[in-house]
């Protein structure tokens, strides 16, 4: 590890400490209450443990986003609600519409909702997501099958102690508009007991040039009634029906661009066609939960979780594209996933016990997801020949409706799968300033999946055991310190047959990753949290081992491996009282460390930036009552778009200012919101693995809400 780096990591510590220490010598009257993010904690159905502790105590790196700071920003998709959480990339994923799949700690990381498998809410209703937890490190303990550089879940909106509707009219400088609808009727029964319903009209214009509007329709029905024997009872309804989403600008390519650095690409340039913009998915979700104390120190929770969802992937997309004349390959395709189901039954216990001095903090669970899908309908590749299989990036040709393409059999392929685990979790109070956390789970994983190519496969029912552990030393009510060892657990396989596959059927078993972290939890003050944590990870993966050169034969083998190792820090709080911060930075060492090329041993992962950064911050104009500004600075470094890493993509930085103002008219809580995102107009690539997406031009967004 870099001393320089760790050099930074202390001075920034110390700066912080230095700035909040000298306001709060220097003011008394600016002193604050003990921080929100003290009182944040992991709540059920949480992926970092069911144990309710303060985050400063979770020996983990967790980041909660709170309604509170959801509510200040425009929220059109996932990616909006962890854009301030240090260390997260988002890289767009091409293959399921809406869907924003976050890099954390350079690996894919998986997304839930409320602890289920799905690609439901968080796709299509992110306006009704009330809270995310973002956990980086494996966490095969808590979600079974894990092998992503971390977990997402978020939750939905719940009724609240008041009863409300609130409207929120959204406009962009492109043009359109979402109408919004949050209301929520609380009931005697219980202190957050009522019916919340969040209803959204999406009628938005991308910025791309010519292309069709939106047209979605969404809505989720959240209730909560505790008036049943002392049983809490939640229960949501959610549905979703999203037409002509636009397609977004993506380029791949096989090989590295055949240019030193990539020109200024207008992002507002169409690289599709009018008849192929027919982007659609509809689905629902439904959840209940029961929970109830069941003495003083224990409590139990039972859900059961099911949604269905339905793409369909209307599009162009262009392919290895050269820089200098701007010709493209290009492939239109009317295409469908799905129908896409996602089940889940759970049941959990917690609670607390003691032995002589000795706390116990106490989780234990079992769960079973599943995940079902099949093809909708025939697939139909519009590229098959001139002069649909061409196409140039920066002076785009419209072509002619296709009157035949190459079709594809609906069922070409399909999967399915039972994940099932049994976990226990404690956390053992040693002393006022020791803690010990041991957990186990014991994973049981099954599936199948198949298609005309090589005919059906069922996976065998397959073990794996995923401890995870930790020690806390708590110096002070205010530092504490770590270290933490988990793991994460991939599914089992099947080799499937091919014309060189030596090995076919052999079956792979569950590959364990690793994860080592150390770090120090610092309340500041009273008012800042910093967060520092250095980690080493491992993750095992399949190659393709030659067995013999002529004729070339392979056998697929579990013999992959890369590392993923660095630093992150990550901040949060009031360094006064008017003036609210958040941020952070990652470095990482992502490498490739045995693979299937001996020439690619040591290279950098592909598609992963090493260097990142955050800062947002938010200033409440004293002079003007109700009136806050607020601003974000995104560096993202550079990083390789190609294994071999024969090309880096800059880096870039951007920056967003926005402006709220709060106040009361006719009785009614008016607020104005603008945000300016991209101030600055950068041009500027997001990359990932052997492909880059061109980011969006300067864009105004304004909204209206009102309360009664």
């Amino acid at each position: 590890m870099d001393k320089n780096l760790f050099r930074i990591f202390t001075g920034v510590g110390v700066t912080l400490a230095s700035i909040v220490g000298g306001v709060a010598s220097a003011d008394d009257d600016n002193n604050l209450d003990t921080i929100v993010i003290t009182a944040q904690k992991m709540q059920e159905g949480s992926i970092g443990g069911w144990i309710v502790v303060p985050l400063p105590e979770l020996p983990r790196t967790v980041t909660i986003v709170d309604e509170d700071t959801i509510a200040k920003q425009f929220v059109d998709s996932t990616k909006d609600i962890l854009k301030n959480v240090p260390g997260v990339q988002i890289m767009p994923d091409n293959n399921l519409a809406g869907y924003q799949t976050p890099i954390i700690r350079g690996l894919q990381v998986n997304q839930y909702f409320e602890g289920q498998y799905s690609a439901g809410v968080i796709t299509s209703i992110p306006e009704a997501i009330g809270s995310a937890e973002v956990l980086q490190g494996y966490n095969s303990l808590q979600i079974a099958v894990d092998t992503g550089g971390g977990s997402v879940n978020y939750f939905l909106k719940r009724p609240t102690a008041e009863s409300f509707v609130q409207t929120d009219l959204r406009v962009t400088s492109w043009g359109g508009y979402k109408a919004i609808i949050d209301a929520d009727q609380r009931w005697d029964t219980g202190p957050t007991d009522g019916v919340r319903f969040i209803g959204v009209l999406d009628r938005n214009q991308s910025f791309v040039r010519d292309s069709a509007r939106n047209d979605g329709d969404a809505g989720s029905l959240i209730v909560r009634y505790s008036g049943l024997a002392g049983v809490t009872i939640d229960a949501d309804f959610s549905y979703w029906n999203i037409k002509n989403e636009p397609t977004n600008q993506y380029i791949s390519f096989t090989n590295a661009p055949n240019v030193a650095s990539l020109p200024n690409f207008d992002p507002r340039v169409n690289l599709t066609q009018p008849w192929s913009e027919h982007a659609e998915r509809d689905g629902h979700q439904i959840d209940v939960k029961l929970s109830r104390d069941i003495t003083e120190n224990w409590r139990a929770l039972v859900a059961v979780a099911y949604d269905r969802t339905s793409y369909v992937n209307d599009g162009c997309t262009v392919s290895n594209p050269n820089f200098q004349t701007g010709e493209a390959g290009y492939s239109c395709t009317d295409s469908s996933f799905g129908p896409l189901w996602d089940k889940q039954d759970r049941i959990d216990l917690s609670g607390h016990f003691n032995i002589g001095s000795i706390t116990n903090s106490v989780a234990m669970g079992w769960r079973q997801s599943g995940q079902f899908w099949h093809s909708l309908d025939p697939s139909v590749n519009f590229s098959t020949a001139a002069p649909y299989d061409t196409q140039n990036i920066y002076d785009p040709r419209t072509y002619p409706v296709p009157a035949s393409g190459a079709v594809t059999p609906a069922s070409y392929f399909y999967s399915s799968f039972w994940d099932r685990l049994t976990y226990l979790q404690d956390k053992i109070g040693l002393t006022p300033h020791w803690d010990l956390w041991a957990g186990v789970g014991y994973v049981e994983d099954i599936g199948d999946y198949g298609s005309p190519t090589y005919g059906h496969v069922t996976l065998p029912l397959t073990h794996a055991v995923t401890p995870t552990g930790a020690i806390v030393f708590k110096e002070t009510d205010a530092l504490n310190w770590y270290v933490s060892y988990a793991e994460g657990v991939s599914r089992n396989s099947i080799v499937t047959p091919g014309p060189n596959v030596a090995n076919p059927g052999q079956g792979i078993p569950s590959l364990h990753s690793k994860a080592y972290e150390a770090g120090v939890k610092w309340t500041i003050a009273s008012r800042l949290q910093l967060d520092a944590a250095v980690f080493h990870q491992t993750q095992p993966y399949t190659i393709n081992q030659q067995i013999t050169a002529n004729p070339y034969t392979y056998a697929v083998e579990p013999e992959g491996l890369n590392t993923f190792e660095g630093i992150n820090v990550d901040f949060h709080g009031k360094v006064i009282r008017d003036l609210t911060v958040q941020g952070g930075f990652t470095w990482l060492d992502p490498k490739q460390t045995d693979t299937q090329d001996p020439t690619l041993k040591g290279k950098y992962t592909p598609g992963v930036s090493r260097k990142s950064a955050t800062l947002n911050a938010t200033y409440d104009v004293a002079a003007v009552g109700g009136l806050s500004v607020d601003g974000g600075i995104y560096y993202q470094g550079s990083m390789p778009l190609t294994p071999e890493n024969t090309y880096d993509l800059d880096g870039f930085t951007r920056v967003d200012l926005g402006a709220t103002y709060q106040t009361i008219w006719h009785d009614e809580k008016v607020r104005f919101r603008l945000l300016i995102e991209n101030a600055l107009d950068s041009r500027f690539y997001y990359g990932f693995s052997n492909g880059l997406q061109v980011a969006a031009p300067r864009t105004f967004l304004g909204s209206v809400s009102v309360r009664w």
